[in-house]
């Protein structure tokens, strides 16, 4: 009996180890080998898949992050690779189990990365790591102004007011008290919102404690649920202002509006303006229980700024497809209409950025009697690469 006994509790003192060694088990690369032709559910799990992307300055390498799964443990692991601008000489960063994602060189042999909810930082063969942040592990995205002095860190607020605060003398307790709409988006109930912070870059990129937050006492989320990330944020170039989306609604209101801005803040002064809309902009009043196609917001006189439906039928220049920021199309996501007539006046005024072209346009205007100026550029729009233009269509003798 006393010899089980010890037996047991060995066994008992080894298990932690074995479940310590499991948990230390590298997740990586797999060989996916397939039979008779079929594409089968674990053939796709051992797939890696690709995440951020970034190029060095020189564009003589790229950085990369790939995602590797596991379903015998039940979890992921991300990892971060290099390889020459030409495809060559690929090879992985990541040495340990920790996850290491969201790649961003600094500069030309620097690159930062997220690693336990903090920015780190390392040298682009993967040696000389460095934590830059001290939040606790709570950044959950970054973006450095271009000359460096300063950093975005995109944390998470507790927020209360849809779904409300659990009694203190009920810790425990399962249920939700929910008093509004929006309290749930896809796969997590609304109990946090994302906020940009910003923090002071020192020497050698250490990332200062002391953050403002640039919505502070605002209840609204950015980046924006229930896809939105770091991409929605955007530098001007002279790093002395943010451009970033947000939909500020809340409750029902935001529930049933699609309806986000481009919002631009000051770093100096702190002050924010919209420029999606012009000041005093009172939205048409929706009822949330009739249909919105017989509601004043969809009525022609308050669709007559979206470029969707505007069609170049005349020599008056027009809009023809318009998605983007000042600096950065990342900056935005699916914008009001009148967003849409701000950049339109910015282009008719000759202020928007970008450089015009005069070359034939796609659709009605493509015809030998007109011919377009584009001011174009490249946007992120769910995470696609689209191709954005203004168009201003004239006719032509």
């Amino acid at each position: 009996m006393k010899k089980i006994l010890t037996l047991v509790a060995l066994a008992l003192l080894a298990l932690p180890a074995t479940i310590k060694a499991q948990d230390e088990q590298v997740i990586g690369k797999q060989n996916i080998k397939l039979s008779g032709g079929t594409m089968t559910p674990e053939a796709l799990w051992a797939m890696g898949r690709i995440g951020t992307v970034a190029a060095s300055p020189d564009g003589s390498r790229i950085v990369y992050q790939v995602g590797y799964y596991s379903v015998k443990q039940n979890k992921s692991h991300q990892v971060l690779c290099i390889m020459d601008g030409n495809g060559q000489n690929q090879r992985q960063l990541t040495t340990s189990t920790k996850n290491e994602t969201d790649p961003a060189w600094l500069n030309a042999e620097t690159i930062a990365y997220l690693s336990g909810g903090e920015v780190w930082v390392m040298k682009a063969d993967g040696s000389s790591r460095q934590q830059l942040s001290a939040t606790g592990g709570k950044v959950e995205g970054f973006k450095f102004s271009p000359d460096l002095k300063k950093v975005i860190l995109i944390q998470s607020l507790p927020f209360h007011e849809i779904i409300q605060k659990k009694p203190d003398d009920l810790p425990k307790a399962t249920g939700r008290l929910v008093t509004d709409l929006m309290y749930r988006h896809w796969d997590h109930y609304v109990e946090s919102i994302q906020h940009p912070f910003l923090a002071t870059v020192g020497s050698q990129f250490a990332i200062s404690k002391d953050a403002t937050d640039i919505l502070e006492g605002e209840p609204y989320e950015c980046p924006m649920e229930p896809f939105g990330g770091i991409e929605q944020l955007a530098w001007s170039p002279d790093s002395k202002t943010i451009a970033y989306t947000c939909r500020k609604k809340t409750g029902l209101e935001y529930s049933i509006s699609t309806d986000s801005d481009i919002f631009l803040y000051d770093v100096a002064t702190r002050q924010t303006r919209n420029i999606c809309k012009p000041e005093g902009y009172v939205a048409p009043q929706v009822n949330p229980t009739v249909t919105l196609k017989v509601q004043a917001v969809n009525a022609p006189e308050n669709l007559k700024n979206n470029v969707a439906m505007t069609r170049i039928r005349s020599s008056r220049p027009t809009v023809a497809r318009l998605r983007g920021s000042l600096w950065s199309a990342t900056a935005m996501r699916q914008t009001s209409t009148a967003c849409a007539s701000t950049i339109r006046q910015q282009a008719r005024n000759g202020t928007s950025t970008g450089k015009a072209m005069s070359m034939p346009s796609a659709g009605p205007a493509n015809s030998k009697k007109e011919r377009s100026s584009r001011t174009c550029s490249t946007s992120s729009v769910y995470g696609m690469a689209v191709p954005t233009c203004i168009v201003s269509a004239r006719k032509v003798k």
